[in-house]
């Protein structure tokens, strides 16, 4: 088997052994053809294969195979190595899973990702804008240093180095659930076993602990609303909506820190200001459901004590 160089047409119906192959006509092979390891084929001019044809490397290890205009490499890896050229393709390219649904397409100056989640594993660079789909007025944009968050046209929230600016703060009424919270929420002071929906003071043990009118030391300094049984894991909201365990009044009423237990319990609130002597009259909020327990929890720095 040594080197075959032929210049006119080949016609073969068996098999053609060698280890270079330099055809410069037409070759029309229906058996075999063998080129040993090392070897070449050069052809001057196309090569044909059928449909159905199978380009073998390495005893099956790599194959390209044509099939009903689909061209497969099975078996390996797929690379593409241009040097410093170009990989062009055509405006509306789309690259399919083996189930044939969309990935990613390619346009003119873009690219659309189809698939349902799109996973980076190192740094996604963006020169400025992340938009919405068919949405642009709702998107993040990226400036040096500042970090723009827009919703329907309206900036919600601007992120520099130097802090956050918030350009509007929307508190809805929470829900009847006890605990629910919409605002300035703390987690800290270690405490468990907290009733969700009641108000508590942070004393000097550095704790929460139920709130009670009667008690100066209990009701002049800071006061929040459990939001559940931990601080620490659930939240103490220290202003903003908030639904109590209990309804405190009507709706638009001034609320005060309760003198009273509700169902045995302190950390309440009511709609008239407590009066026994050595009471604490500090007004926290105003009630926004008459039987709901929504509340706007706003505790006043100033109280009174009552002298009776």
């Amino acid at each position: 088997m040594g080197t075959h160089k032929i210049n006119a047409d080949l016609d073969v119906n068996g098999e053609v052994q060698g280890t270079s192959l330099d055809i410069n006509g037409a070759a029309d092979i229906a058996g075999n053809l063998v080129v040993s390891s090392g070897g070449d084929i050069t052809c001057g001019d196309d090569l044909f294969m059928p449909n159905g044809g199978i380009i073998n490397f390495n005893s099956g290890d790599v194959t390209v195979t044509h099939a009903s205009n689909q061209l497969t490499v099975a078996g390996g890896n797929l690379f593409f190595n241009f040097g410093n050229g170009n990989y062009n393709t055509v405006d509306g390219t789309t690259i399919l899973d083996s189930e044939d649904n969309d990935l990613m397409s390619f346009g003119e100056q873009a690219v659309t990702f189809s698939a349902t989640n799109v996973s980076i594993g190192g740094t996604l660079n963006v020169a400025e804008d992340i938009v919405h789909t068919s949405d642009a007025d709702t998107k993040i944009n990226f400036a040096n240093n500042v970090i723009t968050l827009t919703a329907g046209n309206h900036i919600g929230a601007t992120l520099r180095a130097t802090g956050t600016t918030i350009s509007k703060r929307v508190f809805d009424i929470t829900s009847s659930t006890d605990g629910d919270a919409i605002g300035d929420i703390v987690y800290f002071g270690s405490t468990t076993s907290m009733q969700p929906g009641r108000i508590y003071y942070f004393n000097s043990s550095g704790n929460w602990a139920l709130a009670d009118a009667n008690a100066e030391s209990t009701a002049k300094g800071l006061l929040g609303v459990a939001l559940g049984s931990s601080s620490d894991s659930d939240g103490v909201l220290i202003r903003g909506m908030v639904t109590l365990d209990h309804d405190p009044g009507a709706v638009g009423d001034v609320l005060f820190l309760s003198d009273q237990t509700v169902s045995s319990k302190f950390g309440c609130a009511k709609n008239s200001a407590p009066s026994g002597n050595g009471d604490i009259v500090r007004v926290i909020g105003y009630c926004l459901h008459v039987s709901a327990g929504n509340i706007f929890f706003n505790p006043s720095a100033d109280f009174i004590e009552v002298t009776a």
